[in-house]
């Protein structure tokens, strides 16, 4: 990973520090400063020249609460990324960071190396939603969908062929290409050839994005999968 500074704004001064601390020991981060809330971490922004490439934001804050925070960051400085980390798993408030634009959603039951992987698929210039974060947006956008006007699944919107549905239908239940290759018998290479391909027939931007489309258009449909109930490490 590249150099790169992180800002953590947490009223939880304690997890900040314990959380610099454990990024501190990365090779390539730093931690530029940490801030108890929206309204401090603006003052300090305003004080530093070394402005951070990511900020690790909490939602609930005192002063300026995280939501108004990233709303006023993306406005100000929408180069700076946004990794929201939280205890809050609402799927209203993933959708609404979703539309302010930000970068990646953890809770904070995340360990050391999710967190790492968090930051470096956002510098990458991906986004990146945790398998429970992405389950509830999809479990919103099917109940959105199933309200809406559409009544049937869609697969031929974005003229997808059969092998590309199938991998997408994979990809919307968070299988990495590898592991799609050996479910469908193929090399994980032609599973990121179709990826690719579908990413430039729907126009999105990144596989979260293709998945967000898949899921809002009804392109295709998944339930609920065991995986999603498995508890996560605080190790």
């Amino acid at each position: 990973m590249k150099n790169l500074l992180l800002a953590i704004v947490d009223d939880y001064r304690e997890y900040s520090i314990t959380l610099a601390n454990l990024l501190k020991n990365e090779k390539g981060i730093g931690v530029s400063f940490i801030a108890c809330d929206g309204a401090d971490f603006f003052m300090q922004l305003g004080q530093t020249r070394n402005h951070p490439d990511i900020v690790l934001m909490d939602l609930s804050m005192p002063h300026m609460n995280g939501i108004d925070a990233t709303k006023k960051l993306k406005e100000l400085y929408p180069s700076i990324k946004v990794i929201i980390m939280t205890n809050y798993d609402d799927e209203a408030f993933i959708l609404e960071m979703i539309q302010h634009g930000v970068e990646g959603y953890l809770l904070k039951s995340a360990n050391i190396k999710e967190i790492c992987n968090a930051i470096e698929t956002v510098m990458n210039g991906e986004r990146y939603f945790d398998v429970n974060s992405l389950a509830k947006v999809s479990n919103q956008l099917t109940r959105m969908s199933s309200t809406s006007n559409v009544s049937n699944l869609k697969p031929n919107l974005f003229n997808l062929s059969e092998r590309e549905l199938e991998i997408l239908e994979h990809l919307c239940r968070a299988k990495t290409a590898t592991e799609i290759g050996e479910i469908l018998n193929i090399s994980a290479r032609t599973v990121e050839k179709h990826r690719n391909n579908m990413l430039q027939k729907t126009n999105s931007k990144n596989t979260l994005d293709l998945v967000l489309r898949a899921l809002y258009h009804r392109i295709v449909k998944v339930g609920k999968d065991p995986y999603m109930d498995k508890p996560f490490s605080f190790l």
